[in-house]
């Protein structure tokens, strides 16, 4: 896969962007969206989590900014497009969930990918660790904010409601055209 990417799709806050000021090169596009904006940094989190409620609330603040998501996506020229977020399992993980099932990718898959992100939990730990003073790595990845389940991913294909992805892209303004492209871009 040719790097670095195309287009990188920044979810953090400009809050969380200061911790992390990474320079991408003069061909990367990089956008800002951020989501969930309530988002609080790890050594600011609740000791529990309802992570339904907590991506629904992700998939509605993406509404907003799906359809220039999707267009970057799907006409990113020469590389491919990363998305990101702070720890890069939530917000990101909700938005290429979402994109993933607009292209037609059957849904036990892409749960099957969000789920393997469990295996990057200890080095995403250890990076917010050592960017952050008040994170503790091992609290951390114990506590319910590290977790991926089934339940949360739930919460993204149940938030497109009976039309599914399409449908609810559409709702948010994007353009057919730029779904059409994206799913030839996934499938060729």
């Amino acid at each position: 896969m040719p790097w670095p990417p195309a287009v990188v799709v920044d979810l953090r806050s400009e809050r969380e962007s200061g911790t992390d000021p990474y320079r991408w090169t003069d061909r990367t596009t990089v956008r800002r969206f951020s989501i969930h904006d309530n988002a609080r940094l790890p050594g600011e989190l609740p000791p529990s989590v309802d992570w339904p409620r907590v991506y629904g609330e992700i998939l509605d603040g993406f509404g907003a900014v799906a359809a220039q998501v999707l267009h970057l996506a799907a006409h990113a020229q020469g590389g491919p497009t990363l998305v990101h977020c702070a720890a890069g399992k939530d917000r990101a993980g909700v938005v290429a969930a979402a994109l993933l099932l607009l292209g037609g990718v059957d849904a036990r898959w892409v749960l099957a990918d969000y789920l393997a992100s469990r295996a990057a939990i200890p080095a995403i730990a250890a990076r917010l660790a050592a960017e952050q003073e008040n994170v503790d790595e091992r609290t951390w990845i114990a506590s319910p904010w590290a977790d991926l389940t089934e339940e949360a991913f739930a919460a993204i294909p149940a938030g497109f409601g009976h039309g599914g992805a399409p449908a609810w892209f559409t709702d948010h303004g994007a353009d057919p055209a730029d779904i059409a492209a994206w799913r030839h871009r996934l499938t060729g």
